[in-house]
């Protein structure tokens, strides 16, 4: 109404047949076509779905679809069809158009640092190279001039990844190294404090990679139960529960078993950590599994946020099995020569239950209720003991346990909308090009692929490597810790978190 009549005012002001009446009028048609624009202009849609195990490898091929906005993946006969979250409720800006968080309340002074690369991060320890010359918040806008710094101070002095023998070191001294590594030994707020996340953590190698996640991840109300591969080398064993043990709530699995590459030992691998954790005294609320090279891409209350969107629902994404997925389940399978082999004369027997199968990816976020139903459910211990002669059963087993009508958080329609973890996969036409280097079809990220991931409405995003950016993941952790540190700012990067609505319930 006062633009109205502002508008109203100038205009009984300019004669008729004045030019600058026509100037006056075209003038206000451009801006309110840039306003109307600005308003419905698409939002950018996320492809994250399906790392199959911590040394994994993916097959499908990927396409998109246009008119929709929905970034999807098809295997190579066509027949496979994934889609990413649906983040219509997010207020995403065009991919590499955002310019910061906007400077508001409550701490202009302290987001003016954060903005200006002045921000002192919790994170910052002996443990890791700093790289103090890099200003990551100019690279999570997007600024070339700061990406190129990062590639060329990395190219000079990259340096090697701390060794299993340094973190066996480092935890020599629980107290030292807890100090030292600023470990929060209160929860930050009373939500968080009253919604506890138990986490499971499938790891193999690198163990400062691990150790980096697991502080990233880390509050003191949590509850976390790593995997090891048991075909890791001895150090890194010795040196993994070393790590374990300077954190009352973190611990190793009371069954580690040997993981190999669409074998279920993968799915068993969670399936014990999960029965672990229901014997822990922690009240966790949702358990999320994850691999060493993820991390996250939100804090622990804005995670909170996004469990809570999901009214008790799992995030388990998955579609009814296509035709060509029919040989994973029907067919028996033989691990020989590190690899699973179809043994194509031997048929397996129906399902029990004569479940019908659905397709999947190995990562979830699952409540309490759900990891109760997988450990105790006789159908459950059915499908799984079923499982462990199919082709990578973790693709498979949790959807279709999840999409089982009366299970727990579960719900019967086909999705594959997720915000569990954002993946780039090669060949992805509908997310920002990979800046980093592909290993298996997947992108691994550099620090020029922040700018895209601050504004990713995901929990989590894989694959970092240590050795090949840290950057990247010094520039996470600052952004993780500033957020940390003043929870409102989430809204600067995506005013419409968390994604709400997303299983089409």
């Amino acid at each position: 109404m006062f633009l109205a009549s502002k508008v109203r005012r100038i205009s009984s002001r300019l004669s008729l047949g004045s030019p600058w009446t026509s100037i006056f009028w075209i003038g206000l048609t451009i801006v309110l076509l840039f306003i109307i624009q600005y308003q419905v202009y698409q939002r950018w849609i996320h492809a994250g779905i399906h790392d199959t195990a911590a040394n994994s490898e993916p097959d499908p091929a990927d396409t998109s679809s246009a008119d929709n906005n929905i970034s999807v993946l098809r295997n190579p006969d066509k027949t496979a069809m994934f889609a990413s979250v649906r983040t219509d409720v997010v207020g995403l800006e065009k991919p590499g158009s955002w310019n910061g968080p906007n400077i508001s309340d409550p701490s202009v002074a302290a987001k003016k640092l954060f903005v200006e690369g002045k921000w002192d991060s919790s994170f910052v320890s002996p443990y890791h190279k700093h790289y103090s010359s890099i200003n990551c918040a100019a690279i999570l806008r997007g600024e070339r001039q700061s990406i190129n710094m990062a590639t060329k101070v990395l190219n000079e002095n990259r340096g090697q990844i701390p060794s299993d023998y340094d973190v066996k070191n480092w935890t020599s001294d629980c107290e030292r190294y807890r100090s030292l590594r600023k470990y929060p030994t209160l929860p930050r707020s009373k939500e968080e404090a009253e919604f506890p996340i138990g986490y499971i953590i499938v790891t193999h190698s690198e163990l400062s990679q691990l150790e980096r996640l697991l502080r990233a991840v880390y509050q003191p109300q949590n509850v976390y139960c790593i995997h090891p591969d048991a075909k890791s080398p001895a150090l890194f064993q010795v040196a993994v529960r070393s790590l374990a043990e300077c954190l009352p709530n973190v611990f190793i699995a009371s069954k580690p078993v040997r993981v190999n590459y669409a074998h279920s030992s993968r799915l068993q691998a969670d399936v014990n950590c999960m029965s672990d954790l229901l014997l822990r005294p922690e009240p966790w609320n949702y358990v999320l599994n994850l691999c060493a090279q993820d991390f996250p891409l939100k804090t622990n209350l804005e995670i909170i946020h996004q469990l809570k969107a999901f009214q008790g629902h799992n995030d388990i994404p998955g579609v009814i099995a296509p035709d060509w997925f029919d040989h994973r389940t029907r067919v028996h399978h033989e691990f020989r020569n590190n690899m699973m082999i179809k043994m194509k004369d031997v048929n397996k027997p129906p399902p029990p239950q004569d479940f019908k199968f659905f397709f999947g990816n190995a990562y979830y976020a699952a409540n309490r209720q759900f990891a109760h139903f997988v450990i105790h459910n006789q159908t459950a211990i059915d499908l799984l003991n079923y499982s462990e002669d199919t082709f990578s059963p973790d693709e498979h087993y949790w959807v279709t346990l999840h999409r089982i009508p009366g299970v727990p958080g579960g719900y019967t329609n086909s999705t594959w909308n997720s915000t569990v973890r954002f993946i780039h996969w090669q060949n992805t036409f509908k997310t920002p090009e990979c800046v980093g280097r592909y290993v298996r079809n997947i992108c691994i990220f550099g620090a020029g692929y922040l700018q895209h991931l601050a504004i990713a409405p995901h929990l989590f995003a894989n694959k970092f490597y240590m050795s090949f950016d840290p950057i990247a993941m010094q520039c996470m952790e600052q952004l993780l810790d500033y957020r940390s540190t003043f929870p409102a700012a989430i809204k600067d990067y995506l005013p419409g978190f968390p994604a709400t609505d997303m299983f089409g319930l």
